[in-house]
């Protein structure tokens, strides 16, 4: 005991996290946001410790992914690991230059839209009429291991 202070150094077993939560690696805040994981056997409440890339600024997080300063649902709390964008820059030029935005469905069709389209349960939508998208032929579609929600590609 220190002063008015009892300090007492808890670790948690790094099995009880998510197999993503590692040092090193990146993932995705609820605001839509990197964040990076430097460490994760620190003292709780708050073993996870890093950065959010956004503002690059320090950051721990409980063992339930909250950031240090919420107990509720926060903006910086960390909600999956972070996967990239698909690389569409081959298929650019192949397309007609109508296509505006990419997309993958939830059984990884992917399609090419006019404007941007609208997300359903487990599809994309076209925001226009019928003529406004195009089926991508699966000898050209993009490699893409992420979740078909973030798939969503607009044209540079």
């Amino acid at each position: 005991m220190a002063g008015n202070f009892f300090c007492m150094k808890t670790t948690m077993n790094p099995q009880t996290l998510p197999e993503y939560i590692k040092p090193g690696a990146v993932v995705k805040l609820r605001d839509g946001s990197k964040g990076e994981i430097y460490s994760i056997n620190n003292a709780l409440p708050y073993p996870i410790h890093g950065r959010t890339l956004s503002n690059m600024r320090a950051a721990t997080w409980t063992n339930n992914l909250y950031i240090w300063a919420s107990a509720e649902e926060s903006q910086q709390d960390i909600i999956g690991p972070w996967i990239d964008k698909p690389d569409c820059s081959a298929l650019w030029p192949l397309l007609p230059p109508w296509i505006k935005y990419l997309a993958m469905d939830k059984n990884y069709g992917w399609f090419g839209y006019k404007n941007k389209p609208l997300q359903g349960i487990s599809s994309w939508h076209s925001n226009g009429t019928e003529d406004d998208y195009c089926t991508i032929p699966s000898k050209y579609v993009p490699i893409y291991s992420g979740d078909w929600k973030d798939s969503l590609v607009e044209r540079p």
